[in-house]
């Protein structure tokens, strides 16, 4: 069972950038630049610029979902930056399938707005 979530806006924050073409190597590439800012005694909120993707292929949507399973411990959640539609659905099922909180933002604006009224 995962303890009572932190308040977003007191979270550290980490940051991943995705590449227009989304592989299973290009993913592995992406959480390795992070993986040393990952601690578990420190939960943090993943944003993920995934605002450059145009494409991705099914294995990487998968190593993205098995990534978030194993590191419940130290991602609090998820702040997935695109403004495609269809692409909001798949956050939200990739959401489910992993268990992690993952909430899909327009921008790095309206991240920062919620960020804002979360912390008042």
């Amino acid at each position: 069972m995962r303890p009572t979530p932190h308040p977003i806006a007191s979270l550290r924050r980490v940051e991943m950038r995705l590449p227009e073409r989304l592989t299973a190597t290009s993913l592995a590439q992406s959480i390795a630049g992070i993986l040393p800012e990952l601690d578990p005694g420190e939960p943090v909120l993943l944003v993920v610029d995934a605002l450059d993707i145009a494409s991705y292929t099914a294995e990487a949507r998968e190593d993205f979902v098995e990534f978030a399973r194993r590191h419940t411990n130290s991602i609090e959640r998820f702040a997935i930056l695109t403004d495609r539609s269809l692409w909001r659905v798949v956050i939200s099922a990739m959401s489910l399938a992993s268990g992690m909180s993952m909430h899909a933002y327009p921008s790095r604006v309206e991240l920062n707005r919620a960020l804002d009224r979360s912390a008042s």
